[in-house]
C-alpha cells in the first residue's frame, strides 16, 4: 500500500474547517470517553455484585455493601481495620457507628473521583466521619465547601448552622467566624430569608441578644412570631427555648388568629411563653405606639407592659428592657470586594471563645 507523507508546509495549505471539524471530533471523543469513565465508576459505587465488603452505618447499623479497597485507600486507620489482623479485616465486616449513609457515600465518590455532591447537611456528617478517621484532604475540602457555601448565602448559612445544632455538631471556630460575620453584614437579608423561621433557637438566642445586628425591630418581631409558631410545631427548632414554660394568665394566653398561625391554644401558649422569654432583649423604643399595643403588648406581663407604654407616652425609661436601636457594625467596609472575603478583626480572633460567639455590648464588634 502507498502512503502519502504529508510535510508542515503542506499541511499549512489545509483548509481551516478541516482543522475545526478534526478539533470538534477529537473533543467529541473526548468527552464521550469521559462519560464512560464516570459510568464506570458510578457502577463501582453502586452495584452490589461487584462488593467485597459490607458497613454497618451509624447508630442504627444501616447495612451499606462497599469494595474495600477503595475504602481503606482513604486513611491509615480504615486500611489496619479492613486489611489487618482486626476482626473486620477477616470477616469483611467493618462497623462505623460514626459515619452516616450520607458521609459514607461522600466517602466512596470521592475515592472513586467521582463528584461527592455536597450539601450542607452531607458536608457537616462527611466533615465529622473525616475527622474521626483522618481523612485530611476530604476535611480540607468539606471546610472549604462550608465555608464558601455558594458566595455565602444567608440562606445557606442559616440551613447549615440550624442542622449542625440539631445533630450536635461543632462547626469548625473559622467557619463559624464567618458565618456569623456574613450574618451580621447582611442582617436584613436573614430576617428576610425564608430559612429564618426554620432556623434553630441557640441563633434566634445569639441574634436577639447582638446589638451588632442592626434590623427594623417591628419586622424582626413579626418574624420572631412566625418562628415561635413554627419552632412550637417543629419541637427540634426550640433548643434553648424547649423549656419555656406556657403562661397562666388565661388573658395573656388567649389565642389570637392573627398573630398565632393556627395553633391551638396550648401552643399558643407555648409560643407565648417562648416570646416572653426573649422580650429582655427586644428594642421596645423603636415600635410605633400602635405597633407594640396592638403585636406585642398581649405578649409581656403588666409589669413590663405598664414600663413600656410609660416610655412611649411619658418618655420615662424602663428598667431592665432595651430602647434605643441596635448600633449594628463599627468601621464595616460595604464594598462587594471585601464582603466577599469577610474575616474578624484582631479583636474578635483573640477572643476566647465558647462558640457560637456572643459579641459584648461593652466591646463592639468590628469588621
Amino acid at each position: 500500500m502507498y502512503m502519502h507523507v504529508v510535510s508542515h508546509e503542506q499541511l499549512s495549505y489545509v483548509p481551516l474547517f478541516v482543522h475545526i471539524r478534526y478539533s470538534t471530533v477529537l473533543f467529541a471523543m473526548v468527552d464521550a470517553f469521559n462519560e464512560a469513565q464516570k459510568r464506570w465508576c458510578e457502577t463501582l459505587v453502586s452495584d452490589p455484585d461487584l462488593c467485597d465488603a459490607v458497613a454497618f452505618l451509624g447508630p442504627e447499623g444501616h447495612r451499606v455493601p462497599f469494595i474495600r479497597a477503595h475504602l481503606a485507600s482513604l486513611s491509615k486507620p480504615l486500611r489496619a481495620a479492613l486489611y489487618g489482623e482486626f476482626r473486620e479485616g477477616c470477616q469483611h465486616e467493618i462497623v462505623l457507628k460514626d459515619v452516616n449513609a450520607e458521609a459514607f457515600d461522600v466517602m466512596l465518590r470521592s475515592v472513586c473521583n467521582l463528584d461527592p455532591k455536597l450539601t450542607p447537611q452531607r458536608a457537616l456528617h462527611a466533615l465529622q466521619a473525616a475527622k474521626v478517621y483522618m481523612i485530611d484532604d476530604l476535611e480540607k475540602y468539606c471546610q472549604h465547601y462550608l465555608e464558601d457555601l455558594n458566595g455565602l448565602d444567608c440562606t445557606l448559612i442559616l440551613q447549615t448552622m440550624t442542622t449542625a445544632a440539631q445533630l450536635s455538631l461543632e462547626l469548625p471556630v473559622e467557619v463559624q467566624k464567618t458565618y456569623w460575620a456574613n450574618l451580621l453584614v447582611k442582617s436584613t437579608h436573614v430576617v428576610d430569608s425564608p430559612a429564618f423561621v426554620e432556623a434553630h433557637g441557640s441563633i434566634m438566642a445569639k441574634l436577639i441578644k447582638m446589638d451588632e445586628f442592626e434590623v427594623n425591630e417591628e419586622t424582626f418581631w413579626n418574624r420572631l412570631v412566625e418562628w415561635s409558631a413554627n419552632a412550637v410545631l417543629k419541637p427540634s427548632l426550640l433548643g434553648p427555648y424547649a423549656d419555656s414554660t406556657p403562661c397562666t394568665d388565661p388573658k395573656r394566653a388567649k389565642k389570637d388568629t392573627e398573630d398565632s398561625n393556627d395553633v391551638g391554644s396550648n401552643a399558643h401558649a407555648h409560643q407565648g411563653a417562648i416570646l416572653t422569654q426573649m422580650s429582655p432583649y427586644i428594642r421596645y423604643g423603636t415600635m410605633q405606639k400602635s405597633f407594640f399595643v396592638d403585636k406585642v403588648r398581649k405578649y409581656l406581663d403588666r409589669g413590663k407592659s405598664d414600663a413600656i407604654m410609660d416610655y412611649l407616652l411619658l418618655g420615662r425609661p424602663p428598667r431592665d428592657l432595651h430602647t434605643e436601636a441596635r448600633g449594628g457594625l463599627k468601621e464595616r467596609s460595604r464594598s462587594a470586594r471585601n464582603e466577599e472575603k469577610l474575616t474578624f478583626s484582631k479583636l474578635v480572633n483573640d477572643f476566647p471563645f465558647p462558640l457560637p460567639w456572643i459579641p459584648c455590648k461593652t466591646n463592639p464588634l468590628k469588621l
